[in-house]
């Protein structure tokens, strides 16, 4: 794996101005990587996370999942998933959000919603999205396969779900974008064929 750019705040997990082998990673098989503003995150073959950065004293807002608020120049284990195989990660500017065979987990910065916990606050720890699928405002979904949550987004401020049963050539069904920002969920629905 390689990074370049501004090492500002150690988001780079190397020194090079050029593109540049991260060492920590070298023996591992990554198979996805994303970053934030001061943060960067890598997936490997075997369902671990890594990140590192952080952003400093005014940046840093826990989107490492380390449990603090330390900035680290190397990739780190993210221990909280350990026994669980992370499927796919998304870095936000100053949040991240990662996919797992057992649910949907955010960490880092709340302060507009992005995280999808329900709180408006930072978390340095990774802590379980819940989407409400029964009682009052619950989102309604024609085919329970469909509650399977397949992909995350992270933007800025914002994040984005997809969910949606296995796709199956010719055949019509339905796909469910989940997105959060400030103190609303909004669901939006594409029936597609």
């Amino acid at each position: 794996m390689f990074a370049w750019g501004g090492t500002l705040h150690k988001k780079l997990g190397q020194r090079a101005g050029r593109p540049g082998i991260i060492a920590t990673l070298e023996k591992k098989i990554v198979v996805s990587v994303d970053c934030g503003d001061f943060h960067s995150a890598a997936l490997t073959n075997k369902g671990e996370l890594y990140t590192w950065g952080g952003g400093g004293a005014h940046f840093n807002k826990g989107q490492l999942g380390h449990g603090s608020l330390n900035d680290i120049e190397n990739p780190e284990l993210v221990k909280f998933f350990e026994g669980d195989e992370v499927q796919t990660i998304s870095c936000g500017g100053f949040h991240t959000i990662a996919l797992t065979n057992t649910g949907a987990f955010g960490w880092g910065s709340g302060t507009y919603g992005e995280l999808g916990i329900g709180e408006f606050i930072d978390i340095s720890k990774p802590r379980a999205i819940q989407i409400k699928l029964k009682g009052a405002d619950a989102v309604e979904f024609a085919d329970p396969a469909d509650t399977r949550i397949v992909k995350v987004k992270c933007g800025g401020h914002h994040s984005l779900f997809l969910s949606g049963s296995s796709f199956i050539p010719n055949v019509s069904h339905w796909v469910i974008v989940f997105m959060w920002i400030w103190k609303s969920w909004t669901t939006w629905s594409q029936n597609s064929i």
